[in-house]
């Protein structure tokens, strides 16, 4: 079977982690864990979006595909 060629994933904008959070929030709301465990899920989840926010701010876009005139 041939395989097929795509984009490398480091090659991709970076997306911020809005789903992932939302989904995160209504998980912990439906399952009411203790507050300890909220602390926990939302500091990570504030170090995902520093991160992500920081590298928009820092990154260098490079063009893949380079036309040929």
């Amino acid at each position: 079977m041939k395989k097929r060629k795509v984009v490398s994933e480091k090659n991709l904008p970076t997306r911020l982690p809005v789903w992932s959070s939302l989904i995160v929030w209504l998980l912990l709301d439906r399952f009411n864990p203790p507050g300890w465990a909220w602390g926990v899920v939302g500091t990570v989840f504030v170090f995902f979006w520093i991160v992500a926010i920081t590298d928009i701010f820092v990154r260098e876009d490079v063009e893949l595909f380079k036309a040929d005139a």
